[in-house]
């Protein structure tokens, strides 16, 4: 059979380029990206929502009307077709300037190794014009309303498309903060955490200095200059993590959990527990799936 030399023919744009963003080529090999939700929003003139800094990043569309953006310190005039983007633990701020204002908020985490926030890391925009994401926008709100199987993961790809599409087409607009010597520090330590990603929920901060052939006074120094926690907070955020999914994911009793990501006593999982996400398991469980059987176990 003859190949079709009709695509051979057609003309490749090259992508634009940009050194900055290039150096941090290698944290895609690390990215984790979480599809949270996605609402539709109508507010009137006048009208102003605040949003304190989270633990999740939050993308805007601007659909209908025109507002004034604060982010962080940052200030922008948005109107349709503008996407408003906003990194973990920053705050932003809409004033809406003119009637009919609509738009789509998407919550969603994008972090490297599960630990920096991958926005805040490349230095994305307050806002970026002209991105045509009308039709992803729409698909995110579709999926969550009619809920097909394997939406939440439709939905992921599709938050890890967008940010793709910024960092491959856009990287002019990105402002990446950290050093060189900061990148090589952090992707030894997305090494260590890719390794403890591997090791299961009981390896503890010596069993990883040892896997990375260093003490544990150097690993404990570079995670703090990396990442702001100590390994063993990092590790026992991870332990959590993992349970708060177990919990959702399985039918496994409370203590069963706790037992598999390496605690030995009830009452100081339960203690760790509720004050990593402000409740008990048992209530963690019923929250998240609202009138199952699971959520109904003594915790």
């Amino acid at each position: 059979m003859r190949p079709d030399s009709r695509f051979s023919e057609v003309h490749l744009d090259p992508y634009p380029r940009c050194d900055a963003v290039e150096a941090w080529a290698w944290v895609w090999d690390y990215a984790d990206f979480r599809f949270l939700s996605a609402h539709r929003d109508t507010w009137p003139a006048g009208w102003t929502h605040t949003a304190p800094g989270a633990g999740h990043s939050t993308a805007i569309l601007i659909t209908g009307g025109g507002a004034v953006c604060q982010v962080g310190d940052r200030t922008v005039s948005a109107r349709p077709g503008d996407v408003v983007w906003s990194s973990e633990n920053t705050p932003y701020t809409l004033r809406v300037r003119s009637p009919e204002f609509e738009a789509v908020r998407v919550h969603f985490t994008a972090r490297v190794a599960g630990a920096r926030c991958l926005l805040a890391l490349l230095g994305f925009p307050p806002a970026l014009r002209d991105l045509g994401a009308r039709d992803e926008f729409r698909e995110l709100v579709r999926l969550q309303h009619h809920a097909p199987g394997g939406w939440r993961q439709r939905a992921t790809a599709l938050i890890a498309s967008l940010v793709l599409r910024v960092v491959h087409e856009r990287p002019d607009a990105l402002a990446p903060t950290p050093t060189v010597r900061d990148a090589r520090a952090l992707r030894w330590v997305c090494s260590a955490l890719r390794l403890a990603e591997q090791s299961g929920p009981r390896v503890g901060v010596n069993d990883l200095a040892r896997a990375m052939a260093c003490s544990a006074s150097h690993l404990r120094r570079v995670f703090r200059a990396c990442l702001g926690v100590s390994p063993h907070q990092w590790l026992l955020d991870r332990r959590l993590t993992v349970a708060a999914e177990l919990l959702v994911e399985t039918e496994e009793p409370v203590e069963s959990v706790a037992r598999k990501v390496g605690y030995e006593g009830l009452s100081h999982f339960h203690r760790n527990f509720k004050h990593r996400f402000g409740c008990t398991p048992a209530e963690y469980r019923a929250r998240a799936r609202p009138g199952s059987v699971a959520g109904k176990q003594p915790g």
